[in-house]
């Protein structure tokens, strides 16, 4: 195939359909919810509580600090 052939083809774009775009939406809602709710948790934990599970206060401030779309 040469590139001037390639050139002359056309081109194919997926659009999504807008049912999968509002279950995209939805679902990263969720997944923003769900990762909240997380991060209260953990805040609420002692330092015992995270030494027991491999953080320190250190840790769980810095992901608060964390916005979820720099993921």
């Amino acid at each position: 195939m040469t590139f001037l052939s390639l050139l002359q083809r056309p081109l194919s774009i997926h659009m999504p359909s807008p049912l999968q775009v509002a279950s995209a939406v939805i679902v990263r809602l969720l997944d923003w919810q769900d990762h909240r709710r997380q991060l209260k948790h953990l805040s609420e934990l002692d330092d015992r509580m995270l030494d027991d599970i491999g953080l320190s206060l250190a840790d769980v401030e810095r992901q608060t600090r964390i916005r979820y779309w720099h993921f």
